[in-house]
């Protein structure tokens, strides 16, 4: 009945979503004829496709969850104990400057797993002295210690094709150096690789360990979880998920005829899984936690995280474009569409940007304006708004996620755009870019302010349009539309200042000892 419930919701939505984009269509035509300016037509081309980046996100998103709910098999597979005979694994945990006491932790939990035939590699880019204190642990628990060669070439991807060289098993497995693996993850791994010779390898979730002790942590998790909840699932029934860096085991054949690791991307998982897909290899997303890890402490190291894996992942993106294109291409219809909605998804930084500023521009200067009744242009656009939310709420909802925590993701969404922008920009320009890991041992209550000019001008001119619509009303031409821009100006200013101020309520409260 629930599942009943989820399909005639997502099919009202995504009629709701069509009726819309039509109706916004014809609003961008008959203001043409009213508007002779160019920069207003300009601004209202680029509303128009602004709004359809969106919905188009929207349907990719609500398409993932159909899938995943009607498609996706949860069922968990049972570990199979190997009696002669197992598959060798190479088991890797590449790390740079990792704190010694995270890479005990997960050398541990790495090193007692339950399986008979895998091999535990650390494989070092530190520098001295800590290459030496980490060379001396992993002796002393029996683990293999791999040093990279100096001056290091490729960071992450460039280490794991050096170790490639040496370590030769048909399968492998990456963990960061602060994920910690369950006994089961390879016993239960390995033998759908067995029983499936075209797959190239099987994604597991990331879960933060750490998601209570901060609010930067917690909210992460909460992303993570959303992105490994439906998203996933829906990637995974159409074969297009590719690998997150860690939790993965991957069959050495398929990273071999993809030309190993790409050495040039900072985000080497995605563009490597591009790769491989492109030569028809299936990809398998499984949705059960087998590995704990760390998530960034605080928005600064929030930041350098979403830096990375969105300037990594335009690059890919644009080094690949070839593979999203060619009607030729191996790879299917849906594998196409899902790592292409994958590698434009960063570009909500510069859409959401331009839409957050819309209200402030038509409150004080009057554009865009388009041309719409004002009956019809709610006729259409509350129900697009009203069944996606609240089909995007009652689906979260039934993965235990919160409707204050998906605002508070959004909010922490938004006040990363600038750092999004960044990394787009980087990428067109091929701006160099380097891998910054998330300091683990970072300050959990510390607020980068300035870090977050852009985000305060944003809060500043959404409050500044709120008050002068509303100065301003009485004596409006076009009361609806001041109105509704009034509304968004207010709501824009509040879900950016709500992470915020969470944190900073946050930082106020005493440290429990």
């Amino acid at each position: 009945m629930r599942n009943r419930w989820i399909l005639l919701a997502g099919i009202a939505t995504l009629n709701a979503m069509t009726i819309y984009v039509l109706f916004r269509l014809g609003t961008v035509f008959f203001s043409f004829e009213e508007e002779p300016n160019f920069f207003a037509r300009l601004l209202i081309v680029l509303f128009f496709l602004a709004e359809s980046f969106i919905v188009l996100n929207a349907i990719g998103y609500f398409a993932n969850i159909l899938s995943a709910t009607y498609k996706y098999n949860r069922r968990i597979a049972s570990p199979i104990k190997f009696t002669n005979n197992a598959p060798a694994v190479t088991v890797f945990v590449p790390m740079k400057n990792e704190p010694l006491d995270v890479v005990r932790k997960t050398l541990i939990a790495a090193r007692y797993m339950d399986y008979p035939n895998y091999e535990v590699v650390v494989v070092d880019s530190s520098d001295s002295p800590l290459r030496q204190k980490i060379q001396r642990l992993a002796r002393s628990m029996g683990i293999t210690y791999f040093r990279t060669t100096f001056p290091r070439h490729g960071a992450k991807a460039g280490a794991l094709n050096e170790a490639l060289k040496i370590f030769k098993t048909p399968y492998l497995v990456v963990f960061d150096a602060d994920y910690r693996p369950a006994r089961d993850f390879l016993k239960s791994l390995v033998p759908q690789m067995e029983k499936e010779k075209n797959l190239a390898y099987i994604q597991t979730p990331q879960f933060y360990g750490n998601h209570i002790d901060s609010p930067v942590s917690r909210i992460a998790q909460i992303q993570q979880s959303i992105f490994y909840e439906y998203i996933s699932e829906g990637k995974s029934v159409h074969n297009g998920m590719f690998l997150c860096g860690t939790n993965a085991i991957i069959r050495r054949k398929a990273l071999e005829q993809a030309g190993w690791w790409d050495e040039i991307s900072i985000t080497e998982d995605f563009s490597t899984s591009i790769k491989i897909v492109a030569k028809g290899w299936d990809t398998r997303y499984y949705n059960r936690t087998m590995a704990f890890g760390n998530g960034p402490l605080n928005l600064d190291e929030y930041i350098k995280q979403q830096y990375r894996w969105a300037r990594g992942t335009f690059g890919a993106y644009f080094n690949n474009a070839g593979f999203f294109l060619r009607l030729s291409s191996i790879a299917s219809f849906w594998q196409r569409v899902e790592f292409s909605l994958s590698g434009i998804y960063f570009m909500v930084g510069l859409i959401w940007m331009f839409l957050i500023l819309m209200p402030v521009f038509y409150i004080i200067f009057r554009v865009p304006a388009y041309v719409s009744d004002p009956f019809l242009f709610s006729l259409a656009y509350l129900p697009y708004v009203v069944l996606s939310f609240t089909f995007y709420a009652l689906t979260m909802r039934q993965r235990n996620i919160k409707i204050t925590d998906l605002l508070k993701a959004q909010s922490l969404t938004l006040n990363t755009l600038p750092t999004y922008i960044r990394a787009l920009f980087d990428a067109i320009f091929d701006r160099r870019a380097s891998f910054e890991a998330v300091d683990k041992a970072a300050l959990t209550r510390a607020i980068p302010w300035g870090k977050l000019k852009i985000q305060i001008f944003l809060i500043s001119a959404n409050a500044f349009a709120f008050l002068y619509g509303l100065w301003s009303y009485p004596d409006a031409y076009n009361k609806p539309a001041l109105l509704t821009n009034t509304f968004w100006a207010l709501f824009h200013c509040l879900i950016i200042v709500y992470f915020i101020a969470s944190l900073y309520a946050a930082k106020k409260k005493p440290v429990r000892a």
